[in-house]
């Protein structure tokens, strides 16, 4: 399928879920298709599984609305990069409807064939959601809730398109620099991870919210690392558009340093992420995680969750 073509398909799908057409949607799925999806509880196969899936959100959030904030595209394989948002009028779920509204960032990273998805795995902060339209009481330990940040639009420099020659950087070039950044990230060596980034580097962090430069960026990892002694990533797949580039990853570890500050709870994590990040020269000059964040606060006990 051409990059044209990809792209028209797309914007279909985006058209269509706007309109909140659920038959023109699930036309863009092969019959036999495979989605992973939160909603869904996890994998699911087949067209009426991903009917289901879309009706239960036009149902749910009747005004629910998905602004494209890229679309990247290699080969077969394509990250669509959304801001989500909408308001729990219809009942989620099968739940009552509590009114509360919701805006997130999601990726969905889909596989084509003959014209169709036949893949898809959708990565958000689904726990987030649900604290969001008020399904789960979230009931935060200590001041960790002052601490979180929330996203907003994602930053210039990842929104900015720049050829390879621009840029400075090759396909080769950004398949050596992932694999530098895990061998990194496997020692725990910081340093390393750090002098990566650009010294003008942007990150879009959940704990820290929007940060700039190598040192700042820095911090961040060290806090990551000191609370999470085990902290291991492992990667699953990486899609490269020019001088974008999208990692979905294996993120695990264990609260045995304390997170934000507060007494280790000792327990562990293990979700899947999706990396975010831009290259230019050899470097990363901006860096976005998308995952379940608010799940994992929930898994290591710093928040404590229960339904509404």
């Amino acid at each position: 399928m051409t990059r044209e073509g990809t792209t028209a398909l797309f914007a279909r799908r985006q058209d269509a879920m706007n309109r909140h057409d659920v038959a023109g949607l699930t036309a863009l799925f092969a019959a036999d298709c495979i989605v992973e999806s939160p909603t869904a509880g996890g994998v699911v196969r087949g067209l009426l599984t991903v009917e289901a899936i879309q009706r239960a959100w036009v149902t749910g959030f009747p005004d629910v609305i998905f602004t494209t904030e890229d679309l990247l595209i290699d080969g077969e394989h394509v990250a669509w990069i959304v801001h989500a948002e909408g308001t729990d009028t219809g009942g989620f779920m099968g739940l009552p409807p509590t009114g509360r509204a919701f805006e997130l960032p999601m990726v969905m990273l889909a596989t084509l064939a003959d014209g169709r998805i036949v893949h898809e795995r959708r990565i958000y902060d689904f726990t987030g959601m649900l604290v969001q339209i008020g399904i789960l009481k979230a009931r935060a330990v200590g001041s960790v809730g002052a601490s979180l940040a929330r996203f907003g639009a994602p930053a210039a420099e990842w929104a900015r398109r720049s050829t390879a020659e621009a840029t400075g950087t090759t396909r080769e070039d950004v398949v050596q620099l992932l694999q530098r950044r895990h061998e990194a990230w496997a020692r725990h060596d910081v340093a390393l991870i750090a002098a990566q980034h650009a010294d003008t580097c942007l990150m879009d962090s959940h704990v820290a919210g929007r940060v700039t430069g190598r040192a700042a960026i820095r911090q961040v990892y060290e806090a990551w690392f000191a609370a999470f002694p085990d902290s291991s990533l492992a990667s699953d797949a990486v899609l490269i558009d020019q001088e974008h580039i999208v990692e979905l990853a294996m993120q695990s570890g264990t609260d045995t340093g304390g997170f934000l500050g507060l007494p280790p709870t000792g327990r562990p994590f293990r979700l899947p992420i999706v990396w975010l990040f831009t290259v230019r020269h050899g470097q990363f000059a901006y860096v976005r995680p998308i995952w379940d964040f608010t799940g994992m606060l929930v898994l290591i006990g710093v928040l404590k969750a229960k339904p509404a």
